[in-house]
C-alpha cells in the first residue's frame, strides 16, 4: 500500500479551530494550549510563505522536534530554525536523491541501449560498434547491480 501524501496546510486547517490541548500537571492542575488557533496561524503563514516563493526547493519553516518544548508553550514553529527547531517544511514533496546521483530506469531504454552500443572517440570523431545489445543489456544489469546506494541525507539544522 503507498502511503499517500497531505500536504501540511491542509492537515492544519482540518484541526477545529477551537481544539485546546490539555496537559494535566497532576490532581489538581492542568494547563491548557489553543493548538486549533496555532495549527490555523501556521496554515496562514505557510500560505503566505508559498505565496513569496512558490518553486523554491528551500525549507519555508521548520517544525520543533521537542514535544516538551510544546507543551510548555513554546511555538510549534519558526522561520528561520535551528536549535529543537529542526524539522523542515517544504512547499513540495522534495526528490528522493541526493546530489551526485540520478534516477535511472531499471530497465534500459531502447535508446539507453543503442547508445551503450557505441564506442566514441572525441580526439579522432570516429565511432565504432564493440558489442552486441544483448551484451549491452547484461552490462547495464551488472552496473545497476554493482552500484552504491544512495547515501542517506542529513537532516538540516538550519
Amino acid at each position: 500500500m503507498e502511503a499517500k501524501q497531505t500536504p501540511l496546510i491542509e492537515l492544519l486547517v482540518r484541526v477545529p479551530q477551537d481544539a485546546r490541548l490539555i496537559v494535566e500537571h497532576d490532581q489538581h492542575s492542568s494547563s491548557s494550549y489553543p493548538v486549533g488557533r496555532l495549527c490555523h496561524e501556521a496554515a496562514t503563514a505557510l500560505r503566505a510563505a508559498l505565496a513569496e516563493r512558490p518553486a523554491e526547493q528551500a525549507p519555508v519553516a521548520w517544525m520543533c522536534s521537542n514535544t516538551e518544548l510544546m507543551h510548555k508553550g513554546y511555538q510549534m514553529f519558526s522561520a528561520t530554525g535551528g536549535g529543537d527547531w529542526n524539522i523542515p517544511l517544504y512547499t513540495a514533496p522534495q526528490p528522493a536523491k541526493p546530489p551526485g546521483y540520478k534516477l535511472v530506469p531499471v530497465e534500459p531504454t531502447d535508446e539507453m541501449l543503442e547508445m551503450g552500443q557505441w564506442l566514441e572517440y572525441p580526439e579522432s570523431g570516429s565511432r565504432m560498434q564493440p558489442v552486441r545489445m544483448e551484451d549491452v543489456r547484461g552490462v547495464w544489469k551488472a552496473m545497476l547491480n554493482a552500484a552504491p546506494e544512495a547515501p542517506a541525507q542529513e537532516k538540516s539544522n538550519g
